[in-house]
């Protein structure tokens, strides 16, 4: 338990610069005064970057949630801090890119440094990038001095919170001693990390991400000792069954569950109806029918509610929409249906703003050891993939560029399963809702076609061979007629 303090308004006075802080009283050893990482940079990296560089997510295994991994940086090579010189720093240069460019951090669509953020973070590194550097001490600036000591005040304790106090969802009672032994082990037997909220609440959120191909129904079991702490669950992925959700059924508080490319059906609806807080639910790609659908009418907090590729008609949707007023449901990333207009779907494909590239006259014939490989799937993952995942850049250690680097995989394994583009992450990557953080590719970049996915998920249903000829290949008629 963290001692209560006691702060007083007090003039900070460094290098002639007067700052109005806050200095905890009550407590003179010099160790809890307020430090400027503690108090005013962590804060910043908390709201804005550790959900995708944190303790659940490392992307280009980049962790930020500590001083340590911070200055470790990640896999690009580039120095992440460099004391002194954020003209050198990785985070530094990523934060100023414009929004649209693939290496701004954060990404386009996440909550944004603001300016004053970005020049707090400027000064702290060119005033050396101090771990322990006491906030009292510090000369700061006068353009960013109130935004500094502001979050510092936020921050008495050197707790992150985020910029602005959202709605996080029922207040449960922090864990008890017996659950958390319980969470340490099933933290220990099952390689997943469980979280608190936030500060202020102490209700629980965890992933299963990272061990989607051996999670089943018996080891979500295993969370029945907290299921009245969780508010938030990803167990998307997993080998989870309707058989599961039982245990699902007893976190009566949780608020976010995602649920997609599970083995849930109808029949394991019956356990979600009971959960009265529930406000976004994921069930894209699973079994789940507009039989099953009416189940969910009882949740009147739901706002969010992910069907695409699933049984769902639009009929279904419409009829649930109508009974719960406040809810968006998604059936695909042209198709949105409830309390937000719906997004028009057109026939062809989008005009881009620049006219159309005129399409040759005449079309030279492939030559005749052309391979499935070289003439058809290459061509997709050249012109929508290589640009986050080629030969220059490659997000998460994955290349698509060469037949062997695509069969390699990345940093989370292979991505195509030759036989089985149900399980090839590649596939279930770009079949995601578009508005999907993991989505491939991005969503403000130039999405796959129809056809383009079915090509695909033909090619590696029939064994993804990169030796494989265009001349002996069938390819079904019914995917040609795409466009």
């Amino acid at each position: 338990m963290i001692a209560e303090k006691h702060f007083r308004n007090v003039a900070l006075c460094s290098g002639g610069v007067l700052v109005a802080g806050l200095i905890a009283v009550g407590n003179t050893n010099a160790a809890d005064e307020p430090t400027v990482y503690g108090n005013v940079i962590a804060p910043i990296f908390q709201a804005k970057c550790v959900t995708c560089h944190g303790p659940d997510k490392k992307k280009g295994k980049m962790a930020m949630h500590t001083f340590e991994l911070l200055m470790k940086g990640g896999d690009s090579g580039e120095v992440s801090i460099v004391p002194n010189h954020s003209d050198q720093s990785e985070v530094y240069n990523r934060v100023i890119l414009p929004e649209d460019d693939d290496d701004h951090m954060p990404p386009e669509g996440k909550d944004q440094l603001s300016k004053d953020e970005v020049a707090v973070i400027k000064w702290w590194i060119d005033s050396g990038a101090s771990a322990d550097g006491k906030l009292v001490e510090s000369e700061i600036p006068g353009e960013i001095k109130e935004l500094v000591v502001k979050i510092a005040k936020d921050n008495p304790e050197g707790v992150v919170i985020t910029e602005e106090k959202k709605d996080l969802g029922p207040i449960v009672p922090a864990p008890t001693a017996e659950q958390e032994t319980a969470i340490a082990k099933i933290q220990e037997d099952l390689s997943v990390v469980i979280l608190p909220i936030s500060q202020d609440n102490p209700g629980l959120t965890f992933t299963a991400v990272n061990v989607a191909k051996d999670f089943d129904d018996a080891k979500l079991a295993r969370f029945e000792p907290i299921a009245g702490n969780l508010l938030q669950v990803n167990i998307a992925r997993t080998q989870v069954t309707d058989a599961g959700l039982p245990t699902v059924a007893k976190m009566a508080n949780l608020t976010n569950l995602r649920l997609e490319l599970t083995g849930v059906t109808d029949a394991g609806l019956d356990h979600l109806s009971g959960l009265a807080n529930l406000e976004y639910l994921n069930l894209y790609g699973t079994k789940v029918s507009d039989a099953g659908l009416g189940k969910l009418a009882g949740l009147k907090k739901l706002k969010r509610v992910y069907l695409w590729q699933t049984g769902v008609t639009e009929e279904g949707a419409k009829k649930l929409a109508e009974q719960l007023p406040e809810v968006l449901i998604n059936l695909g990333w042209d198709k949105e249906i409830g309390n937000k207009p719906v997004i028009a779907k057109v026939d062809g494909p989008v005009i881009a703003e620049e006219p159309a590239k005129e399409e040759p006259t005449k079309e030279e014939p492939a030559p005749a050891d052309a391979t499935v490989y070289s003439q058809l799937i290459h061509p997709v993952l050249e012109a929508k993939c290589t640009g986050c995942h080629g030969e220059k850049k490659q997000k998460g250690d994955l290349a698509l560029h060469t037949l062997a680097a695509l069969m390699k995989g990345g940093e989370d394994g292979e991505v195509v399963v030759a036989g089985k583009s149900g399980e090839s992450t590649l596939i279930k990557l770009i079949e995601l809702p578009k508005d999907d953080e993991d989505h491939m590719p991005p969503a403000k970049k130039e999405q796959l076609t129809a056809k383009e996915i079915a090509l695909l998920k033909w090619w590696v249903d029939s064994g993804a061979d990169g030796a494989k000829k265009l001349s002996e290949a069938q390819v079904p008629a019914e995917i040609l007629l795409l466009k």
